[in-house]
């Protein structure tokens, strides 16, 4: 299926206010607590797609993923014995697949590196965060990164599971390296 990106507001009755922002870059927002989520937020707060009516994948913050190695399970070690291949040649196979994934991580860290000293704006979600932040400085904006076909765990959005951002210098590095369904609070840098 796809990414979306997802965010949580607070206080709630900056909703309006944030529209607008969003809206200035492209973006539209529509309840994502529509019942399919199921989450629990404290009264003034609300959940929303914050991207629109499209996935996010091909989106920065929707395509830099964490690659996780694909373990082999006994069942393939099965059928390649049965293909008759002897225990050394299952070994180099198993070690390649291992370096494979090692390389494909190098490029991927190298990429985040790159973007991150290019001082990008991932998406432009640091640009609406300091608009966001002019017109409220109280204001919070949690980002969620949540692939579609799962459910979303109830627990990403309670308030001891969100992991607190400032909106600062450092916030472009720490957006790209957003972790699947984990809640990232961005607020205003003190």
């Amino acid at each position: 299926m796809c990414y979306y990106i997802t965010a949580l507001l607070k206080p709630q009755k900056e909703a309006n206010r944030f529209q607008q922002i969003i809206e200035k870059y492209g973006k539209h927002m529509s309840n994502a607590n529509d019942g399919r989520y199921n989450v629990v937020l404290a009264p003034d707060e609300v959940y929303v797609y914050a991207t629109g009516k499209y996935c996010d994948c091909a989106t920065e913050l929707g395509t830099l993923r964490k690659s996780k190695i694909k373990q082999v399970s006994d069942k393939e070690i099965a059928k390649l014995r049965k293909k008759d291949w002897s225990a050394n040649k299952i070994k180099r196979y198993l070690e390649e697949k291992e370096k494979a994934y090692k390389r494909k991580l190098k490029v991927e860290s190298s990429m985040n590196r790159y973007l991150i000293a290019k001082g990008k704006d991932p998406d432009g979600w640091i640009s609406i965060a300091k608009d966001f932040f002019d017109v409220n400085p109280y204001a919070q904006i949690g980002l969620v990164k949540h692939w579609t076909t799962k459910k979303l765990n109830p627990e990403v959005l309670r308030k001891e599971n969100r992991i607190d951002i400032a909106c600062d210098k450092d916030l472009a590095g720490k957006l790209l390296k957003m972790e699947e369904d984990t809640c990232y609070m961005i607020r205003r840098s003190r």
